[in-house]
């Protein structure tokens, strides 16, 4: 909701912009195809401005939130606790799985300190 908000006054005048555009047009009576042409051209430059500003707006997960459900691979083989590297990094690894081998592909599940709990994909 919060990012709806700022994403909604992030835009307010553009959207302003359009209205006066659209009221423009209506009473200077053009033609409905140039009416249509017109709206068409504004909503593809919005969309088009929404979808590269957007993301921007979305704060960067950092820190351990950023390697839940991050995929990996396993370096040894393993069945409680072994190593695994995700994101380019090694990491202590824990599994409730019955056994992990070298070279599978992983998920992490959650971060308690250096400590990943993975899952086998």
């Amino acid at each position: 909701m919060k990012n709806l908000i700022k994403y909604f006054i992030f835009i307010l005048d553009e959207l302003i912009g359009i209205a006066l555009i659209i009221t423009i047009l209506y009473y200077l009576n053009v033609s409905l195809e140039i009416f249509v042409g017109v709206i068409l051209i504004i909503f593809i430059i919005f969309v088009f401005i929404s979808y590269v500003f957007l993301p921007q707006l979305k704060k960067p997960v950092t820190g351990s939130e950023g390697l839940i459900d991050m995929k990996g691979v396993a370096l040894e083989t393993f069945n409680e606790e072994g190593s695994v590297l995700v994101h380019g990094e090694q990491w202590r690894a824990v599994t409730n799985e019955v056994q992990i081998k070298k070279g599978d592909k992983v998920i992490v599940l959650d971060v308690q300190g250096l400590t990943v709990t993975v899952k086998k994909i």
